[in-house]
């Protein structure tokens, strides 16, 4: 019975390991992809606000702001995989960041970037709301 056991804790960490091999692909895919993105249209926002001028017209001033937004979010989503990925290297993956408890396997699952259990992730955003 003993060897059975220790036959099954084995296959349970070599399914975890495959499982966090699959997670780490993922994110370093899509870090690679968001990279990518991010140099071949890099343009810093002094530059950007340079090409402004007086007589752009409104829309290609919101054009213009539309385009910047795009890019601070495609930044942030690379800041957030880059810290999922230290996570995955330190073995913190997969815990909250704010209250250490088991991020629930369903979200995780959705996003595995995300770094907050969805209780610590309701509340940051009530905060935020007020």
């Amino acid at each position: 019975m003993r060897i059975a056991t220790q036959t099954d804790q084995n296959e349970k960490i070599a399914a975890r390991s495959r499982s966090l091999q699959t997670v780490r692909d993922k994110l370093e895919a899509e870090r690679r992809e968001i990279g990518d993105e991010l140099e071949s249209n890099f343009q810093p926002r002094e530059e950007l606000a340079e090409g402004w001028q007086e007589r752009d017209s409104p829309a290609e001033r919101e054009t213009r702001e539309i385009e910047y937004l795009h890019r601070e979010s495609r930044l942030n989503r690379f800041r957030q995989i880059s810290a999922a990925l230290e996570r995955l290297e330190s073995g913190s993956h997969g815990l909250c960041s704010e209250c250490e408890r088991r991020i629930e396997k369903k979200r995780l699952k959705n996003d595995p970037a995300v770094a907050l259990c969805l209780r610590c992730q309701q509340a940051a955003e009530s905060v935020l709301a007020i």
